[in-house]
């Protein structure tokens, strides 16, 4: 529960455009997840970071959290969150101009 709160919190900051803050707080709800074996959580927590990232234009963390996230998600069978997280790779793949990895991500 309280990794879900640190979790809500980040999502609050990242909203706000509070990017380092909402960092701080989804690094200590991954924390929690991987304590607790939570691979859904797990998954989500990677996938916001890596969105963070992507917000910042931090291309290369986007893309190490988001192929971790993926790793996760794909290895409970979490579709929900390999969608979102291949959104958020694609997006990356779009915006540094390598368009056959980003139309491979959106597949």
């Amino acid at each position: 529960m309280e990794g879900r709160w640190f979790g809500n919190i980040g999502i609050i900051k990242a909203n706000q455009g509070k990017y380092e803050e909402a960092l701080k707080y989804y690094f200590k709800a991954l924390d929690i997840s991987k304590n607790e074996n939570d691979k859904s959580r797990e998954s989500a927590w990677l996938s916001l970071i890596a969105k963070v990232y992507l917000a910042q234009a931090k291309y290369k963390d986007t893309l190490k959290f988001g192929y971790e996230s993926l790793d996760v998600a794909n290895s409970i069978g979490y579709k929900r969150s390999v969608v979102l997280t291949l959104n958020t790779i694609g997006n990356t793949y779009r915006f540094l101009g390598k368009y056959d990895e980003a139309l491979s991500s959106h597949k």
